[in-house]
């Protein structure tokens, strides 16, 4: 059987953000479809995992850069590691803002 970060080593994580807000340009959005419900999967020109999106950052990203995720592409976010609670318990989480000045080249694979 494979290991857990061979599994999930290709998805962004809060800890990939070494504790700091980091800007990205969306590369490619495509929808995920999962057994409870579809999530958005972003490509990120300055990294190689794959940025999956929940709602609330689907929201945060359709109310910045507009509803037609085909003119995403090529436009700048900042994300942000931080946590959330879920069931008395205390998760990181990355969480979707407006552009910054400071963007990455990239981040450590």
């Amino acid at each position: 059987m494979s290991s857990y970060s061979n599994v999930f080593g290709k998805y962004l994580k809060a800890k990939d953000l070494n504790g700091k807000a980091a800007g990205f340009t969306i590369k490619k959005v495509e929808e995920v479809e999962f057994d409870d419900g579809k999530i958005l999967s972003l490509e990120l020109e300055e990294t190689k995992k794959i940025f999956l999106c929940n709602r609330t950052n689907g929201d945060a990203l359709a109310a910045l850069l507009g509803d037609e995720m085909d003119s995403w592409s090529g436009k700048r976010i900042t994300l942000i590691p931080g946590e959330t609670r879920f069931s008395g318990r205390v998760y990181p989480t990355i969480y979707v803002k407006a552009p910054k000045n400071a963007f990455v080249t990239s981040i450590e694979e």
